[in-house]
């Protein structure tokens, strides 16, 4: 779980690189915000230490924009960081959470490829 202040200080891209490089293959990713009731659940552990309310409302704030979400996601398929994403990093991210074929990989990023130039680049 990648905690809010993570993400709003957009170390999303950071962090997955490192569990990577730790030899770990990240087989799904998904984006959500924890509710109170359900940050309270997962951290019943914690519920008579005195931080405890306050953990629970920090992990369910949902005041990180859903932009700052994707442009994590983008810089963490943008592996050389020059802007945009060829169709090698595109296949390697994508693989490393799915068992994608590169054909059907292909589709998929020319499909993204707007303006079909082999690149990837935020806007798009």
């Amino acid at each position: 779980m990648i905690k809010p202040g993570a993400v709003r200080n957009k170390h999303i891209g950071h962090i997955l690189s490192k569990i990577e490089e730790a030899g770990y293959t990240i087989a799904a990713i998904k984006t959500t915000r924890l509710t109170i009731d359900q940050a309270a659940d997962f951290y019943s552990v914690h519920k008579d230490r005195p931080f405890f309310q306050e953990l629970i409302e920090f992990m369910s704030s949902d005041d990180v924009p859903e932009e700052d979400i994707t442009r994590s996601v983008f810089v963490s398929f943008d592996t050389d960081g020059n802007g945009v994403i060829d169709f090698e990093e595109y296949y390697k991210a994508i693989s490393s959470v799915s068992s994608v074929s590169r054909e059907d990989a292909k589709k998929s990023f020319d499909s993204a490829d707007l303006d079909k130039n082999g690149l990837i680049d935020y806007d798009e």
